[in-house]
Formats: structure tokens, C-alpha cells, sequence
């Protein structure tokens, strides 16, 4: 049993509540939130010599009266600070007025921040202010950790949760390790506790990349070991012996296949006939027509008298997958039903004595589908999406869902576009197709990349397509305000354009927000006029009369997740549009940005991805867009990648390995993300 984080020493109730909120329940939780960066402390200096846009350490003495400056409910708190030698510069804090009692004229302080140059002067954001204790400690682990925490939680603090369960004793540790000495010796691997000890408190730039590395092979290891088909050569159960429907299902649509979805469906036909269990991936670039070729294998395999069932990561998407099914397969004869968790009782009661009788041949929903009462007559097909994180844990108990041990087969959806080269070693134990093609008729959307300078002119452009019956998302990089690194936070985005346009319908949705569901619910239904969000929108829910979508800080995402918030509009009948907005003045970035603004194929990207991106920073930006590798890039780790295909036979199972493959899988936030 994992140790709640509540056990730790000063995590009280608010602590707690704030740490669940970023799906943080357990030590382990806690342990595998890994570093977003490191800050080099190479020690005190003076305002001479500063390195712009690095992390500085300045002993300065308050030289003027704190001034406060009020911006709407912004609250600024301003003064001017000297070295020995006489140097000022401006420091300014947002948000914290009662500063104003303790940042007086004469008060001799250390401040920790990155200083930039505005009108001639210097000026430094919201510094943290450090203490001789921590200097010491910073001389002997000059490398600083930094970590995505939220207000109400400081990095002092998150770092003291860590050394609380990094100074734990061997037999109360969270993980063991499951790589015995003589395989971790040859391939070069920390044992698993020290690398956990070395990323989070390093001493040298060398130890964090030994653990980095030891962390980015487990994360290959136990991603492949998800993705493995380990019933390879189990029998074909569910045999197929007549396709007559799924054809009728095509014949009816009112778009034709495209070459790749009919040949798609042709190999998942021969997977069915064929005298083994299928476990295919099917990978599609955003809007290429995944939906239908799932709904063709569920068709196949009910004309054959057994069941199919599709999950979906949302509730939202769990519903229109439903509407979407009963408008092709019911006039089949097909019986669809919706199981969700939020259901009232009386209706999952019928629901399951629908599918225990077998009387429901197509189950669609979420998690609910693996709970225990859930109880199939004769389940032959499971449908998931890996990009919707679902793990080896949920797939494997909803195919543990057929009849006397008979095993269903396995269709995973992925959207992510991964080079063939990757996908081969990524999923090399699984059947791949792959759908590029678009279907016909489909608008492709026109894509621009623009400064910030445009964005009132894109706000009319915006209100002007509302007017005539669209939506639009808006996408932010955080979730709160952060001054330092002049990212806006989709609240108060939300709150500030709700008062620029009062007229329209303004919402703002991000990850852990409780009334998740409900957002999304009313954006898909018309009740919404714009969504601002977080990359949670990333892979979602179908909204056709969503014609805009506007990128904020775009410089801050990665180019796979860039084109699949494209992938958000451009589903209806109408011309959409994707605007990148970025003030970033780094040329190369700005031509990774207009790579993505004048190709339309994720795979195009994908192998552009791989061609340009140098070794870079270790902990940059992820370009991959696969939600269960935290630290792992599949471009720049592609030899780590390439080493666990080799090990991964070295590698015996143990208890030690099963407890890291369904924390790895199961753990709370993986549950938390559906």
C-alpha cells in the first residue's frame, strides 16, 4: 500500500487538497513528479555581473521606499535595490502586498531570480529571497532543481516533502528495484533509488544525467511493456466468419473510405479470420477517420455473435461516440448502450443486465466498463486509446472481461503521428496501421503564425465567427499567472476577455478542475461561445462548430501538441482556422512555428520533429505528445529507446517488476487523467 502524501511532515488538510489537485496522492506520486529544470548556483554575485536570462544570486541592500502600483485587482509592490558598489535595479513583486512590512530601506537581502533589462534599467520579477542556510546547502548541491508547483506550495517546501521520503530507510522505500546489479552494470544503469536521490538533489550536471537516463529507460521499458502483446500466440477465441455487416456499415456512410482506412480495416478483417488473438494499433493523424474503422471491427464482430466494447478516456467523448454509434449502427440491428460512472444507479442496473444478457452488443464508456459489477455475456473486441491514456492495467481487466478465460481481441487507437522508424521499436511487439490520407471533402484548416501585437484584431476576427453561429478555444500554457516568465493563466485570460466582450459566453477548463466534465459538456453542446483551456483539450471531445482556435505562448508548446490542438476545429462542414501566437524572436524557433502553420500531416512534422532537433535541453519542452513518458523523448532518447529493446529479455519478472509496471500504469494520476 502506497503512503498517502498527507503522511508527510507539513502537509496539512490545504496542502493535501492543493497536491491532489495535481494528481499527487502518494510518496510515489510525489517521487515520480519529476524536475522541469535545473538552476547552476555558481555562487553570490554583484549587479555587474548579471547573466541575463539565467538564474542570479544578488546580495542587495533595500535603497528606497517600497511603492505600490494597483492594476485592476493586480496588486505591484516596487522598490529599488543596491549592491556594494552602488549599482541599483527595480524589484517588483505582484501579488504580495504584505511584503510591504518586511521590505524596508536598509535591509541587507540575498534574492534568487532571472533579471532583464527594461527601459535602461534592471528589473527583477517576484525574487525569491534566500537565506545563509540555504547558500550553504547550495555550495554543496550547486545544481537546483526546479518544479512545476502551484500557489500555496513553494519549492522550499516541495523539497522538503522529497528529502522526507528520499531519507526513508530501505524496507519503507515506495519502489524496489526490479533490474537486477549485473544487467543495470552492463547497460550502465543507476540502481532505481539513487537515480530518484541524484535527479532531485544532484550535485553535478553528470549525476542528473546518469539518473535521467536510468528514469528515461524505465519509462521506455514499462511504456513497450503496456504496449506488448504477452498473449502473442494466444488462440483466436472469437473467430470471424462473415464480414457482411461492417460492409453494409460502409456502404451506408456518407463519405467514402480512403485508401488507408480500407486497407486498415482489410488487415483487422485478416487479424479476426486469422488463427490468433489480435493486438493491432491503428495510428491516425488527427481527423483521418479512426472512428469508423473501430465501429467496422465492432460491426464484424457482433454480426458474428459476440459483444464489442469501446472506452473512452471522457465522459463527454463517451457520449458522442454513443450518438455517433446509434446513428450508423442501430439501423443494422445494432443494440449500443452507454455506461458511465456518474449514472444513477437504476440505470447502470439496467445497463449491466443489458450486457450481462447479452441483450447490448456494443458497450460504449469509460472506466466504468472495467469496474467489477460490469459483466459481459460474450466479449470478443476491446476498444481503447492509448493517447487517452489508457493504461496496460485498464485495457488488460477490460479484456479479463471475456467469458471462461477466452480472451477478446485488442484494437488500440493511437493519435499521436510517430515516425515509422520509432513506431517499429516503440511497438514492436504489436500489429501497426497507419491512416494519413484525409477523407474526402474534408476543409483543411488554413493555419497562420502572428505576434501578440494581432491578437485584438484575431479577438474581432473571433467575434465575427461567434456571431455566425461558431465557437472558438483559446489555448494558455498555465493555469495561474506567472509575471516571471509573462505567461497568462487561463483564469484570469478568462475573467479578462469575459470583460472585454460581456456579450459572450466565456469558459475556462484545465486539468484538475473538478467540474471538468460539466465544462466540456456545455462547450460540445452550444452553450459555450469560447473555451479557454489548457492542452487538456489536446485530444478530446468533437466540437464541429469550433472554427477558431487561437495558441497562446505557442513558442511554449511542442510541435506534435501543436498540431493536435489543430486537430480541435476543422470537424465541421465550414472553414476553420489555427492561429499560432508567439513573440518569441529565437529564428529557430519561429521556423519550428511556421513548419507546423504550413503543413497540414502530423507525420510530416513528426519526421521534421526528428530530422532538426539537436541533443538540446534534457528537460525541454515535450514534442511527442504521449502522456505516459514524463522525462523520455523519443527523438533525442532514441538510443536509451534502442537499449531497452535490447535488455528488455535480460529482464526478469519479479514482484518488484509487477509493482513498478501498475504503478507505472495504475497510479492515481493515471486514474485521475481519464
Amino acid at each position: 500500500m502506497q503512503k498517502a502524501v498527507r503522511e508527510l511532515k507539513g502537509v496539512g488538510a490545504k496542502t493535501e487538497k492543493l497536491l491532489q489537485s495535481m494528481g499527487i496522492l502518494t510518496f510515489y506520486d510525489l517521487l515520480t513528479c519529476y524536475p522541469k529544470g535545473y538552476d547552476f548556483f555558481s555562487g553570490v554575485t554583484d549587479i555587474a555581473g548579471i547573466q541575463e536570462k539565467e538564474e542570479n544570486y544578488l546580495r542587495l541592500k533595500i535603497v528606497s521606499q517600497p511603492k505600490f502600483q494597483y492594476f485592476g485587482k493586480l496588486t505591484a509592490l516596487s522598490f529599488y535595490a543596491a549592491d556594494e558598489s552602488g549599482q541599483r535595479l527595480r524589484v517588483t513583486y505582484f501579488r504580495q502586498p504584505y511584503l510591504a512590512k518586511v521590505m524596508l530601506p536598509g535591509r541587507v537581502l540575498i534574492l534568487r531570480g532571472r533579471p532583464h533589462r527594461q527601459k535602461a534599467e534592471w528589473q527583477l520579477i517576484n525574487p525569491a529571497v534566500v537565506t545563509e542556510e540555504e547558500l550553504t546547502e547550495l555550495a554543496a548541491f550547486p545544481l537546483s532543481a526546479r518544479y512545476p508547483v502551484r500557489k500555496g506550495i513553494s519549492e522550499k517546501k516541495w523539497k522538503q516533502y522529497l528529502k522526507q521520503i528520499l531519507s526513508l530507510p530501505a524496507d519503507e522505500q515506495p519502489v524496489k528495484d526490479y533490474i537486477e546489479a549485473a544487467v543495470r552494470e552492463k547497460y550502465g544503469l543507476l540502481p532505481l533509488w539513487e537515480s530518484y536521490q541524484k535527479l532531485h538533489f544532484p550535485k553535478t550536471k553528470a549525476e542528473a544525467e546518469a539518473a535521467r537516463k536510468r528514469l528515461v529507460f524505465d519509462e521506455f521499458y514499462f511504456f513497450r511493456a503496456g504496449m506488448a502483446k504477452a498473449d502473442r500466440e494466444q488462440p483466436n477465441d472469437f473467430p470471424l466468419r462473415s464480414g457482411a455487416l461492417a460492409e453494409r456499415l460502409i456502404a451506408g456512410l456518407p463519405f467514402a473510405l480512403t485508401a488507408d482506412q480500407a486497407e486498415t480495416i482489410a488487415a483487422i478483417e485478416n487479424d479476426l479470420r486469422s488463427q490468433r488473438r489480435m493486438v493491432r494499433l491503428v495510428q491516425g493523424d488527427v481527423g483521418s477517420g479512426k472512428t469508423a474503422v473501430a465501429f467496422a471491427a465492432a460491426a464484424m464482430m457482433i454480426e458474428n455473435g459476440y459483444q464489442a466494447a469501446l472506452m473512452a478516456p471522457t465522459e463527454v467523448l463517451a457520449v458522442q461516440h454513443f450518438q455517433e454509434a446509434e446513428r450508423r449502427l442501430a439501423p443494422l440491428g445494432i443494440k449500443t448502450v452507454l455506461l458511465l460512472g456518474s449514472a444513477k444507479a437504476k440505470e447502470k442496473k439496467e445497463t449491466y443486465e443489458q450486457m450481462e444478457s447479452g441483450q447490448a452488443h456494443f458497450i460504449i464508456g469509460t472506466h466504468a466498463l472495467i469496474q467489477e459489477k460490469a459483466i459481459y455475456r460474450n466479449l470478443g473486441l476491446v476498444i481503447t486509446d492509448e493517447q487517452h491514456r489508457f493504461g496496460v492495467m485498464q485495457r488488460e481487466n477490460l479484456s479479463r472481461k471475456g467469458v471462461r478465460e477466452k480472451l477478446p481481441h485488442i484494437l488500440v487507437m493511437s493519435a499521436t503521428p510517430i515516425p515509422r522508424t520509432l513506431a517499429l521499436i516503440l511497438y514492436q511487439d504489436m500489429d501497426i496501421s497507419v491512416i494519413k490520407s484525409m477523407p474526402t471533402g474534408r476543409i483543411p484548416v488554413q493555419s497562420f503564425l502572428r505576434s501578440g501585437s494581432a491578437r485584438d484584431k484575431i479577438y474581432r476576427f473571433m467575434e465575427k465567427e461567434i456571431r455566425s453561429g461558431a465557437a472558438a478555444y483559446i489555448i494558455c500554457p498555465a493555469v495561474e499567472d506567472n509575471e516571471e516568465l509573462a505567461l497568462t493563466g487561463v483564469i484570469s485570460y478568462a475573467q479578462a476577455l469575459q470583460k472585454k466582450y460581456p456579450q459572450l459566453r466565456i469558459a475556462y477548463l484545465y486539468g484538475g478542475q473538478p467540474e471538468k466534465e460539466e465544462i466540456m459538456r456545455a462547450f460540445a453542446a452550444g452553450e459555450t461561445d469560447i473555451l479557454i483551456s489548457t492542452t487538456v483539450v489536446e485530444v478530446g471531445v468533437n466540437v464541429p462548430r469550433a472554427t477558431v482556435m487561437l495558441v497562446e505562448n505557442a513558442e511554449r508548446f511542442g510541435l506534435a501538441q501543436l498540431h493536435q490542438l489543430r486537430g480541435r476545429v476543422g470537424r465541421g462542414n465550414r472553414q476553420s482556422y489555427c492561429i499560432f501566437l508567439s513573440d518569441a524572436k529565437d529564428s529557430a524557433i519561429r521556423e519550428k512555428l511556421e513548419f507546423v502553420a504550413a503543413h497540414q500531416s502530423g507525420f510530416e512534422i513528426a519526421e521534421y520533429d526528428l530530422k532538426m532537433r539537436g541533443p538540446g535541453d534534457a528537460f525541454g519542452v515535450k514534442q511527442h505528445g504521449l502522456p505516459l513518458l514524463q522525462l523520455a523523448d523519443l527523438y533525442q532518447d532514441l538510443p536509451v529507446l534502442e537499449m531497452v529493446s535490447q535488455a528488455a529479455a535480460e529482464i526478469g519478472d519479479s514482484a518488484e517488476r509487477r509493482q513498478m509496471l501498475e504503478l507505472y500504469y495504475g497510479g492515481s494520476r493515471e486514474i485521475l487523467s481519464i
